[in-house]
Parts: C-alpha cells; sequence; structure tokens
C-alpha cells in the first residue's frame, strides 16, 4: 500500500467534488448539491491512551479529513502532522476549491472499527452484536456532536428510498 499515492488520490477526489460543485451552480442546476460521505467510526479497542490516541488518528483519516476540508477548508492538522512527507501536496486554492456552499450533506455508517496497539484490535465477539453495534452508534453520535456544533452544516440528508418518514431536522440528525 502507498499511503501517500493514497492521499494524493483523496485530495483529489475532494477537488473533483469542489470542482463539481461550481461547475453545476454556473449551469444553474435546480437540484440541492451536496457531498455523501462514508463514516467510519473508529473507537479504542481497549481503554488506553495510546489506544485513544490512535483511535483519534483513525477519525481523523476517515472522517475528519473529508468534513474538514468540506466545512473549514482545511485538513486536520493531527493527520497533516503523521502523514509528514506522505502528506499531499495543496497548492494555493485548492482548499477554497474544495470548501464550495453544499445544500446537504449525507452521511453513509456502514461499519465501525477499534483502533488499538495489540495485533487484534476487532472487540470480543460478545461486542459484535446488533445490540453492541446500537450502542456504538450512540457512542459515535455523542462523539460526533462537537464536530456538528463546530461546523456549519447543511440540512441532514436522508435516503428517501430507505424511509417514507420525513428527513430529520438538524438537530435530530
Amino acid at each position: 500500500k502507498d499511503r501517500a499515492l493514497a492521499m494524493r488520490v483523496a485530495h483529489h477526489q475532494l477537488l473533483a467534488h469542489g470542482e463539481a460543485m461550481l461547475a453545476m451552480r454556473a449551469a444553474a442546476a435546480r437540484t440541492p448539491l451536496g457531498i455523501v460521505l462514508n463514516h467510519t467510526p473508529a473507537f479504542p479497542a481497549r481503554p488506553t491512551d495510546e489506544d485513544r490516541r490512535l483511535a483519534r488518528l483513525d477519525d481523523g483519516r476517515n472522517v475528519r479529513w473529508y468534513m474538514d476540508a468540506v466545512f473549514r477548508g482545511h485538513y486536520p492538522p493531527d493527520v497533516l502532522q503523521w502523514l509528514g512527507a506522505d502528506a499531499p501536496p495543496v497548492e494555493a486554492g485548492d482548499m477554497a476549491r474544495i470548501a464550495q456552499p453544499i445544500d446537504f450533506l449525507g452521511l453513509n455508517f456502514y461499519t465501525r472499527s477499534f483502533v488499538g496497539t495489540q495485533p487484534s484490535a476487532a472487540p470480543a465477539p460478545s461486542q459484535s452484536s446488533g445490540a453492541a453495534f446500537s450502542a456504538a452508534a450512540v457512542r459515535y453520535r455523542s462523539a460526533m456532536q462537537p464536530l456538528v456544533t463546530t461546523l456549519t452544516l447543511p440540512p441532514c440528508a436522508r435516503n428517501a428510498a430507505a424511509s417514507s418518514a420525513p428527513a430529520p431536522s438538524r438537530t435530530s440528525c
């Protein structure tokens, strides 16, 4: 695996998103424009400072890398420091192109990760149940609250095909 290449690809994906937003706005698109991101909540595998640090870094690579770029106009400093020379080259104006206003934010949660210093950071089988995943979702919502309250977010998106219920308000996301 090539970490530097992966991060350049991630940067160019975000640049392409920003360019697409600019092009669609210039063409007077009559549909809401936004982005859908796949979030993988990261949790420390064990209650140690090092596992918490690694989970925060994993969150930075998988969640904040995209959220900070789109909503704050910069990449997470802790991730850039961790990447060092593998950080993607960012040219003048790149982050402004990425951070285009959007009408909606869609979030997909397909999985979660347990991050730790031990070779097997996977949770014990009892932690893999549906109830444990629901509990993890509650913890993740709590962990996301500071991020949500510090960003100017558009209304939440909801997959209309998945539910006939009305889309949630921003405060219920």
